[in-house]
């Protein structure tokens, strides 16, 4: 990049880094034109351990396994205006012309693919009886997604990257900026089963 530029990490827990959570100007950091920046990753362990703490919760973590939900918008809001109503003096501002809530996706997206009537589905095949660890992503920025997998449980083991007291939960709320981790048992019998969010 060839201008200052800071990072606001949001929705990511930032313990001992708050110089990373501010924007420009304020106590960060920012990186100047050709400079690097590293902060680091999500990934941590307890003191002294060099394997993921959780693994013995569960036998397959895998890139198949992250799940990113998104909404996608077919058509942009300023189709919806006509252009009479955006002839502005410079006093007015469009923007309660252009903030037209609810903001409802035409569509959910899991890792990208919808459901459309050209757009094939996602199949994720698992092992009768194996546990797999789903890390779920809120990548959206107003919508929320009830994130449900049919006749399925799921155990919650971590919210933003801490881990948490499990606890086993039919569905799952997530919001912009949170991220999830879940265990899955293959523990019904063989069949397709719906992921929905």
């Amino acid at each position: 990049m060839d201008i200052t530029t800071s990072t606001h990490w949001h929705g990511i827990f930032q313990r001992r880094a708050n110089w990373a959570e501010e924007p420009h100007g304020l106590p960060s950091a920012p990186s100047n034109p050709t400079e690097a920046s590293c902060t680091g990753s999500l990934y941590r362990t307890k003191p002294g351990r060099t394997d993921d703490p959780l693994a013995d919760m569960y036998d397959v973590d895998d890139e198949l396994t992250i799940f990113v939900l998104s909404g996608w918008f077919v058509f942009s809001i300023l189709q919806n205006i006509s252009f009479s109503s955006l002839r502005l003096d410079r006093y007015h501002k469009p923007s309660p012309l252009l903030y037209n809530p609810p903001f409802t996706p035409d569509c959910t997206l899991i890792n990208g693919p919808g459901r459309g009537p050209s757009s094939p589905l996602a199949v994720l095949n698992i092992t009768q009886g194996q546990r797999c660890r789903f890390r779920i992503i809120g990548a959206s920025c107003d919508p929320w997604f009830n994130f449900t997998i049919d006749g399925h449980n799921m155990t919650v083991i971590e919210a933003d990257g801490n881990e948490v007291e499990p606890v086993i939960v039919d569905s799952l709320a997530v919001y912009a900026g949170q991220r999830y981790s879940v265990v899955v048992t293959a523990d019904q019998p063989v069949d397709n089963y719906w992921i929905r969010s």
